[in-house]
């Protein structure tokens, strides 16, 4: 009997990473055993040394920009070439969709009197959150988190409420009183799936890669020129800071596949042109 893949996602359930992790499934028609970290920060490790198969991290949200904690990853890893490395072979975009859940047992909002959720969440739903009344906010770990911890409440007084998804208010059981809570609409939160095997160009692909440029003038126009010349469409690029003056690496994704003649092409020239260049993963655009 073939053993059972897993995939690791940040925890406790109800995350958008385990949300993130069951529409990978389902889009890829495959059954994955999900296993749950405490931070974003483990995922990438863990699969490296093989403790899990796949993992799920969010790399940027529509708002906040790219996630430097992974990047952080992405440029230890990859500062010693004789690690074993990992590949981005997917991706899933999740709508930020905001919810105020409470107890099953409490009916309206005029019984709240404290909500929880990440300092993130509760930022994204000021205004809102002012509307309702609802002043007393107390910061949590994570959006899923508070909904386990409204979940978990007991006795005749179930005055808390959390900001979290729906797919969170599902997990545990929760009654959503205001669905659409935060108060900016079409924010999103992009995330990779990480394997050890690439994939196979599907003719629909996009292409992630860091590479690290000297301080010169034209530097960077020039690499912008040349996925230019090759007609491959940019799609994200990020200037990350190395904390020396001056010093950056480039993230950048475009569309394409590594294995394409054109991008393979192009891919030799910018490791030619280029300090360093790393090809983090050509995977699948998200649908």
């Amino acid at each position: 009997m073939q053993e059972e893949k897993s995939i690791v996602v940040l925890g406790p359930q109800g995350t958008n990473g385990h949300e993130a992790a069951a529409q990978f499934m389902q889009i890829n028609a495959r059954a994955l055993n999900i296993c749950f970290c405490n931070s974003n920060a483990e995922i990438l490790p863990s699969v490296v040394n093989q403790t899990y198969d796949f993992g799920v991290t969010p790399i940027e949200n529509s708002s906040m920009g790219i996630i430097r904690q992974i990047m952080d990853f992405w440029l230890q890893e990859h500062s010693d070439p004789s690690r074993v490395g990992i590949q981005v072979i997917g991706e899933v975009v999740l709508p930020v969709h905001h919810c105020l859940m409470v107890h099953s047992d409490t009916t309206s909002v005029e019984q709240v009197d404290t909500v929880i959720s990440h300092p993130a969440a509760l930022d994204q739903c000021h205004n809102n959150l002012e509307r309702l009344g609802l002043m007393v906010q107390v910061p949590s770990q994570s959006t899923a988190g508070a909904a386990a911890q409204v979940a978990r409440q007991s006795g005749e007084k179930k005055n808390l409420a959390a900001i979290a998804s729906q797919f969170a208010a599902d997990r545990y059981q929760l009654k959503v009183l205001e669905p659409m809570l935060h108060d900016r609409t079409g924010n999103s939160t992009r995330f990779h799936v990480i394997g050890r095997i690439s994939t196979q160009p599907t003719g629909n692909d996009t292409t992630a890669i860091l590479f690290w440029l000297p301080n010169k003038c034209g530097a960077l126009a020039r690499m912008i020129q040349i996925i230019s010349s090759a007609e491959c469409n940019m799609s994200c690029i990020h200037s990350i800071p190395l904390g020396e003056r001056s010093r950056y690496a480039f993230y950048v994704e475009f569309d394409g596949h590594q294995y394409d003649s054109v991008v393979n092409a192009m891919l030799q020239l910018i490791a030619a042109t280029s300090q360093r260049l790393v090809v983090l993963g050509s995977f699948p655009k998200a649908c």
